[in-house]
């Protein structure tokens, strides 16, 4: 019983969580098409994306204090996922 309790408890936490993480990739992916229509410059339009949880701020390292991107810093860290990202 408790099991079972414990597994209502997590899909109660879970399952909303999972359904606004397809609701956001779903809004991207029309944000994509939209830019499709709009006829961006294919180098305007990301040929693929990835959600991260993780705020980019000064602290984190991969922006300045203006906010602007540091590019190395970004390749660097997410060089696996980059990878993974583009090989298929």
């Amino acid at each position: 019983m408790e099991l079972l309790l414990k597994a209502q408890l997590t899909c109660n936490v879970f399952v909303p969580l999972i359904i606004a993480v397809m609701n956001i990739n779903l809004k991207f992916m029309k944000y994509l098409q939209e830019a499709k229509k709009a006829r961006l410059e294919k180098f305007e339009i990301p040929a693929k994306i990835k959600l991260l949880s993780d705020p980019w701020t000064p602290e984190s390292g991969l922006v300045t204090a203006a906010l602007k991107l540091k590019r190395e810093a970004v390749r660097k860290t997410f060089q696996e996922e980059l990878l993974k990202l583009y090989a298929s």
